[in-house]
């Protein structure tokens, strides 16, 4: 909207009339004679005239500026609290957490009292003992010994007995020959001639 091309014009609602710039300067009109027009009475109200027949519509003008935006009002009053809303369903069941630290032993109780002796248990039957020799078996008296007649070793069963019996085996003899004695070592080969 702009004053120079008749889109703004100015007046009086009241005295019913209005004029434009571009009228003012087609009629040379001036802001001087307007001002003289409506201080010198000129405009006072006439009466009503026969209301003339409706002119056709004008083209739409174009839109105003935006007014100034108005001052931020004030805060309102706080409303009452409305009604509490029903109870949601109940969300899944969290993860299990860790399980704690072992907690510390408590302290032993005292011990308890020793329970009485039970009773002796009845003797069982004597035992009887059999011996198969060498062994011997004395019944009244329980005994139980060895029959060392009735022990053969064979020399096979004796460790190194052989080799011990050599070490022990004498190595010289003395014989007498002629009212001679003689003594002997080792192995002795005599070829006699009988007869």
């Amino acid at each position: 909207m702009k004053v120079d091309d008749g889109s703004v014009a100015f007046g009086s609602g009241y005295r019913k009339w209005a004029i434009s710039v571009p009228y003012m300067k087609k009629e040379g009109i001036t802001f001087k004679d307007i001002i003289d027009y409506t201080t010198g009475g000129k405009e006072d109200k006439g009466d009503t005239g026969d209301t003339g027949p409706t002119g056709a519509t004008g083209a739409t003008g174009p839109q105003g500026i935006q007014g100034v935006k108005g001052d931020k009002g004030d805060k309102g009053d706080k409303g009452d609290t409305g009604d509490t809303g029903p109870t949601g369903p109940t969300g899944p069941t969290g993860a299990t957490g860790a399980t704690g630290p072992q907690g510390p032993q408590g302290i032993q109780g005292a011990t308890g009292p020793q329970g009485a002796t039970g009773a002796t248990g009845a003797t069982g039957p004597s035992g009887v003992v059999t011996a198969t020799s060498p062994l011997t078996y004395d019944a009244p008296t329980q005994t139980v010994g060895i029959n060392q007649g009735g022990i053969t070793i064979a020399q096979s069963q004796v460790t190194n007995l052989v080799s011990d019996l050599a070490g022990k085996a004498s190595t010289s003899a003395t014989i007498t020959i002629n009212g001679t004695a003689v003594t002997l070592n080792g192995t002795i080969t005599v070829n006699a001639r009988l007869g």
